[in-house]
């Protein structure tokens, strides 16, 4: 799958949204990812999920016997701090504080998405 093809993913499952968006930091962005929204769709998780497989290295897979992952917010793909991170892309997402926006985003109004209060 290409970095275009996932990005398409995220997009048809409304979980990549461009605008302007007050983070639960508090920091203001131009892009919001909901990966819940993406991983809702049983079918689109499992193309995101053999996607990450086919680029996890051969010798981290054959290492693995099973993957356990908790429920939040839906299933999820599950994740484990010491082995190696794989992206499937990578999306550049900036973030400012509310007195430091680029003239693209002062010029729109802001949004609060997610389900935590802004700090």
């Amino acid at each position: 799958m290409t970095e275009q093809e996932v990005l398409g993913e995220f997009r048809a499952a409304g979980a990549l949204l461009e605008g302007h968006f007050i983070l639960s930091s508090g920091l203001r962005s131009p892009r919001y990812l909901q990966c819940a929204r993406l991983l809702m769709d049983p079918q689109r998780a499992e193309r995101i999920a053999r996607a990450l497989v086919v680029r996890i290295a051969e010798e981290i897979r054959a290492q693995v016997d099973v993957v356990i992952s908790p429920a939040m917010g839906g299933v999820i793909i599950g994740h484990e701090l010491g082995v190696p991170y794989t992206a499937l892309v990578r999306i550049d997402v900036p973030a400012y504080p509310a007195d430091q926006l680029p003239p693209e985003l002062e010029a729109i109004p802001p949004v609060k998405p997610g389900s935590r209060a802004a700090a």
